[in-house]
């Protein structure tokens, strides 16, 4: 496992020393600010979308009534490790990457960075809102009766 992530570290680090093609020149300088309007829009809706992943992952958790039910989407199915991952893992990684595409030249794949890492917590909406069972059990009757959502 050690050998696997040594290679995958020299093989994203000697990408990372190459310029990217059709790269503008690096004596320019660039066109906005960085945590200008439109990167500040991006970044809160994407830390919007993960906020909502990461409290519908503590809600079918933490509910007795989705007994079962697992996380697909995030690499933990636990509240805290799910908020920690995306506020740690996918807002960093969103921000370094746009960052890197703005210091590069590419602004147009630096606005597109914030949206696309969304995708994946969006995906996870839905998906577990399309799979969920929807079947409930009342505290208020003790399990005697069902309600249907």
């Amino acid at each position: 496992m050690k050998r696997i992530t040594a290679v995958v570290v020299m093989l994203a680090s000697s990408l990372m020393a190459q310029p990217l093609p059709n790269a503008p020149a690096s004596h320019l300088e660039p066109q906005h600010k960085f945590f200008d309007k439109t990167n500040l829009i991006g970044f809160g809706v994407g830390t919007g979308v993960r906020i909502a992943d990461a409290a519908q992952t503590c809600y079918f958790e933490g509910n007795p009534s989705f007994y079962g039910w697992h996380e697909h989407v995030l690499p933990t199915s636990s509240c805290r490790g799910a908020y920690v991952y995306l506020a740690v893992v996918e807002t960093g990684t969103t921000v370094g990457a746009a960052w890197f595409f703005h210091k590069t030249g590419h602004h147009k794949l630096e606005r597109l960075a914030p949206y696309l890492s969304a995708l994946p917590s969006l995906y996870g909406i839905t998906y577990s809102q399309l799979t969920t069972n929807r079947t409930h059990v009342s505290p208020a009757f003790h399990g005697t009766r069902t309600v249907r959502f």
